[in-house]
């Protein structure tokens, strides 16, 4: 009986491919067992302090507003700075058109439709 060749190759692959997933997955298991250890000493020696009467000094939990201030202000920042830089590489024209109601928006762009695309004509602008 003649064996494919290449279907056995293939099947190789397979079955060194699932070899690596089983030696990656007994890794983070022998890790997730790790930390579970080194809590279970901390819980063990916390509760030892306690039953011998230690004064244990606990750390204050920081609230989300201590651990995120600095990460918000520095994203305040860089909106700010990007709000300005699109401010500065608006034309006056844009100024003017933002400045509008939505309405009145609107319009300008219907009369800009209706003269083939020539600019709504506004004094000081041009």
């Amino acid at each position: 009986m003649k064996i494919n060749q290449a279907w056995l190759e293939k099947r190789r692959q397979e079955l060194a491919i699932m070899e690596q997933m089983e030696i990656e997955s007994q890794l983070r298991r022998q890790e997730a067992r790790a930390e579970e250890d080194a809590f279970l000493r901390r819980v063990h020696n916390r509760r030892a302090a306690q039953e011998r009467g230690e004064d244990l000094h606990l750390a204050p939990v920081p609230t989300f507003d201590q651990i995120f201030q600095q990460k918000r202000s520095e994203e305040l920042a860089e909106r700010a700075e990007a709000e300005r830089l699109r401010i500065e590489s608006m034309t006056p024209r844009d100024r003017w058109f933002m400045a509008l109601s939505y309405q009145d928006r609107l319009a300008v762009q219907k009369w800009e439709l209706v003269n083939g695309g020539m600019p709504y004509p506004v004094v000081g602008l041009d």
